[in-house]
């Protein structure tokens, strides 16, 4: 059975007017896949969603049916895991959100960088929209070329290093975010106590 760990989750927010805006974060993995140098679980962390607590709040309840069925569990240990209860898995999300970082405090314990890998002619119609956004993000960042993806020799590679709060907000706010057939975009994350860098979509 295959099943999604989560091992962490963090909180931060910015203030738009009166109302606060959240940015949800959680590091997980699946229990099949392993590291290949060390065969240790493969866990990234993902920004799963971003919006106001009812936006959180919505997204959760999503994922309350995979824990209900056993499909979200909790590490307990190097290998082990445990299934939550409802009420467990809703208690941390409340504490988590109650105690949400402001995002200015976000690169004092992250690193980040984002990446976008596109092809030089999307195919997609519906998507020259968000060419056009990436495009933009490439150009005004001075964004890096490095190479095609691994999988698909037809997408280009760019990333940049956030280095400022503004900066993360702009991307995070506004840069696409996906995985589609003419383009894959997000971030690298890397926190100052883990051993290695990790991606999230």
């Amino acid at each position: 059975m295959s099943y999604t760990i989560e091992y962490n989750k963090q909180v931060f927010y910015i203030e738009e007017g009166n109302e606060k805006l959240y940015f949800l974060f959680i590091r997980q993995g699946d229990n099949n896949v392993r590291e290949a140098d060390t065969n240790l679980r493969s866990k990234d962390w993902y920004l799963v969603e971003k919006g106001t607590e009812k936006d959180l709040w919505k997204y959760i309840g999503k994922r309350m049916g995979s824990v209900v069925g056993g499909g979200i569990q909790k590490s307990k240990g190097w290998e082990e895991t445990e299934y939550f209860t409802p009420e467990d898995y809703i208690k941390q999300y409340r504490s988590k959100i109650k105690n949400a970082k402001p995002l200015d405090t976000m690169l004092d314990s992250f690193t980040m960088e984002a990446y976008i890998y596109l092809r030089d002619e999307f195919t997609n119609d519906k998507d020259k929209k968000v060419e056009a956004t990436l495009r933009k993000f490439i150009q005004a960042y001075e964004m890096s070329s490095y190479g095609t993806y691994y999988y698909d020799k037809t997408k280009i590679g760019y990333s940049v290093s956030i280095k400022d709060t503004e900066t993360l907000k702009d991307f995070l706010m506004n840069m696409p975010k996906g995985w589609q057939e003419d383009y894959q975009s997000g971030f690298k994350i890397e926190k100052h106590t883990t051993r290695r860098s990790r991606r999230w979509w």
